[in-house]
């Protein structure tokens, strides 16, 4: 899915850092630290599957820092993107720790406007369903690459070449 975020993406002509690139582990603070080493950086999007103790849970989530109203935007473009995936609710929220800052690390110590994606919980049939082939992560993949074009209001064109461009 990420992979397919980044190639259209690029292909749109924007340019694209990664945290990893294969199935290695990289810690949350590293992450973190990578995002904030980049000088230009302009978004940070941690996307991943969820999974719940309740196999009936079947929705997208986009997670939004409480940090800054930019990345509520951002969360919701790419979550009414997300709404093309499949028959499931998608819920867009923030979550404070008990020191009313972000719950989650990624969000809480990356300088950058940020968001997780969780595309759906596949802990659950039709979850599973949605992101079960090679063929429906890249659309998925598409999706939120075009949530995020929309935030920078980028137009996006199927019949566009990878020609890198930097968003500021």
């Amino acid at each position: 899915t990420a992979k397919a975020v980044i190639e259209e993406l690029k292909r749109n002509g924007v340019t694209v850092y990664t945290t990893r690139t294969d199935d290695t582990y990289v810690s949350l603070q590293d992450r973190s630290r990578m995002a904030n080493k980049i000088e230009d950086l302009d978004l940070f999007v941690s996307i991943h599957h969820n999974a719940a103790g309740d196999h009936k849970v079947n929705r997208g989530e986009v997670i939004y820092s409480v940090k800054e109203k930019e990345s509520q935007k951002l969360a919701e473009c790419i979550g009414n993107k997300m709404k093309q995936i499949g028959d499931m609710e998608i819920k867009i929220y923030n979550r404070y720790n008990a020191k009313g800052l972000d719950y989650y690390s990624v969000l809480r110590n990356t300088n950058a406007t940020s968001v997780i994606v969780e595309i759906s919980f596949i802990t659950s049939k039709e979850g599973v369903a949605l992101v079960d082939t090679p063929e429906e992560r890249r659309e998925n993949g598409i999706l939120v690459a075009h949530g995020i074009m929309d935030y920078f209001g980028i137009d996006y064109n199927e019949e566009k070449e990878d020609v890198e461009k930097p968003v500021k």
